[in-house]
């Protein structure tokens, strides 16, 4: 599809990395790596695909001078083989500030950290959608115009009173807790996995380009 940069090479290796840029103007860059496994529910990631798409990708978002979200739908310690290596190579990035999994149905932030206090970068995993508490996270990047800035992380419900489709959704949820056929009490997390802040440092480039936009209303304060 148009905006998602996926090309010819996409179709031919059956693969779906791919680079966007969600806001023109924004120095805000998406590295989508497709951890898929041909086999099983485990995630899967190798040594070409991290040199001939991961390690460019991030080049080159360090030259244009943007952040780096990546995502993934598996987090590296669901990755057997390669889990410990796409960490290693995030953090070798000054440009990668948050790495957004899921696959693990549970809401969780954990920081990885680096040698180098301007490298590292946070995990954030998200509940699934098909399980208690079936919530979704909203992301709000925060500059706060001093070289550092925050990523703002709001957990919301979807709109059950207007549709009886996501009613019966969340109460089969909610029954699998009480019944014990589903654990999913667990799946909230603890407080610091749910609503925060999460401080980042600003590399010099995208600082400058940060500065150069107009502020906007953080949508989070209104709820």
């Amino acid at each position: 599809p148009v905006g998602h940069g996926f090309g010819p090479e996409n179709v031919q290796n059956k693969k779906g990395d791919y680079v966007a840029d969600p806001v023109d103007g924004m120095p805000v860059r998406i590295i989508a790596l497709d951890t898929d496994a041909d086999i099983g529910a485990q995630g899967a990631y190798s040594n070409e695909r991290i040199d001939s798409f991961l390690k460019p990708a991030l080049a080159k978002a360090e030259s244009d001078g943007v952040l780096v979200i990546v995502i993934s739908h598996h987090p590296p310690g669901s990755i057997p083989l390669n889990g410990g290596k796409i960490r290693e190579v995030l953090n070798s990035s000054p440009n990668v500030a948050l790495h957004l999994v899921g696959h693990g149905h549970k809401n969780r932030v954990e920081v990885r950290s680096a040698a180098d206090p301007l490298h590292g970068y946070w995990e954030v995993q998200t509940s699934s959608l098909v399980a208690w508490p079936q919530q979704a996270r909203l992301i709000e990047l925060v500059d706060n115009r001093d070289g550092t800035a925050e990523f703002w992380l709001t957990m919301i419900d979807y709109d059950t009173e207007h549709s009886e489709l996501a009613a019966a959704s969340r109460f089969m949820a909610a029954y699998e807790v009480h019944t014990g056929e589903d654990s999913g009490t667990s799946h909230e997390g603890d407080s610091t996995d749910r609503n925060g802040g999460l401080p980042i440092a600003l590399p010099s480039a995208v600082r400058t380009r940060f500065a150069q936009l107009n502020g906007a209303e953080i949508e989070s304060k209104q709820f």
